[in-house]
C-alpha cells in the first residue's frame, strides 16, 4: 500500500486534532460537550506537505475512488471532507458535482489543497474534534485514514462532531484500517503494522489501541453508527465504510 519511504510520514488526510486558529464561536466548534482538549505546537506537515500527492496519492487511489462511488446516488449534494489533508479527495468530489469543504489543522497542507483546487472549493483551518461549523451543516462528512492515528478521547471526539454538523439521516464516509484475518491479508497487515510503527512512536501506540477496538468497523459501532455499505481493499486491511444511523 505505501513505500517504505513514505513510513516516516502520517498518512495524507491527517489532521490532528487541536485548537491551531479558533474559526467561530465556541458553540459553532462543538466545543460544549464535546470534552476534548489537545495541543499542537507545530505543523507536523511543513516540511512534507508537497511529498504527499507524489508518494502516497496514488497508492490510496483506490480508496479515494471507493469514497467517491458511496457518495453518488444518496441524493447528497454538501460534503465536509474532514482532515483534508492535500485536498484531492475534495476535488475528485467537486468533479462529481458535490458541493464540499475541506477541513484540515495543518496550513502546509491547506497551502498545498488551495494552490490545487483554485478558489472552487472553500479550505477552512480547522479541529477535526471541535468542528467550526454549525448542526447540520452539511448531507455527509468524509473522513479518510484520520481515525486509526489519533488516541481513543480525539477518535471518538471527531466522530461525535462529524455526527453533530451532518444533517439527518446521518451519512459518514470513513476508510481506515480493519484488524486482519486470513493468512494473505495477516501478511499484508504485518507490513501494514512496520509503516505504521516507522510514522513515530505516539502514532504507533494510537494505530495499536486502534486495532485493539477492533478496527474501523468495530470503532464505528461503538459511536452508535451502522455499518450500511462496506467495501474492503488491500487484502481486507482498509475498508471504505457508508456509515449512519
Amino acid at each position: 500500500m505505501f513505500p517504505p519511504a513514505a513510513a516516516s510520514l502520517p498518512l495524507a488526510g491527517k489532521c490532528p486534532a487541536a485548537p491551531g486558529d479558533p474559526i467561530g464561536s465556541a458553540k459553532n466548534r462543538g466545543e460544549e460537550g464535546s470534552g476534548v482538549v489537545s495541543v499542537v505546537k507545530t505543523d507536523a506537515y511543513s516540511k512534507t506537505a508537497r511529498l504527499y500527492d507524489p508518494l502516497i496519492g496514488p497508492l490510496i487511489m483506490p480508496v479515494r475512488r471507493e469514497i467517491c462511488r458511496l457518495a453518488l446516488g444518496r441524493n447528497l449534494h454538501s460534503i465536509l471532507d474532514i482532515c483534508c489533508g492535500t485536498g484531492r479527495q475534495s476535488m475528485m468530489l467537486q468533479n462529481l458535482g458535490f458541493r464540499v469543504t475541506g477541513l484540515d489543522l495543518s496550513p502546509a497542507m491547506l497551502r498545498v489543497a488551495q494552490r490545487k483546487a483554485g478558489k472552487s472549493i472553500p479550505f477552512v483551518r480547522g479541529d477535526a474534534a471541535r468542528l467550526p461549523f454549525a448542526d447540520d451543516s452539511f448531507d455527509a462528512a468524509v473522513i479518510s485514514f484520520a481515525l486509526h492515528e489519533k488516541e481513543v478521547s480525539l477518535c471518538n471526539g471527531i466522530l461525535r462532531e462529524a455526527k453533530r454538523v451532518v444533517r439527518q439521516p446521518v451519512r459518514l464516509i470513513v476508510a481506515d484500517f480493519l484488524v486482519p484475518l486470513g493468512l494473505t491479508a495477516r501478511a499484508v497487515g504485518r507490513w501494514v503494522r512496520l509503516v505504521e510503527r516507522g510514522a513515530g512512536k505516539e502514532h504507533y501506540a494510537s494505530f495499536l489501541a486502534f486495532m485493539k477496538r477492533g478496527g474501523l468497523t468495530a470503532v464505528l459501532l461503538q459511536q452508535d453508527l451502522r455499518v450500511l455499505r462496506e467495501e474492503r481493499l488491500f487484502f481486507d486491511n482498509v475498508a471504505v465504510v457508508l456509515a449512519g444511523h
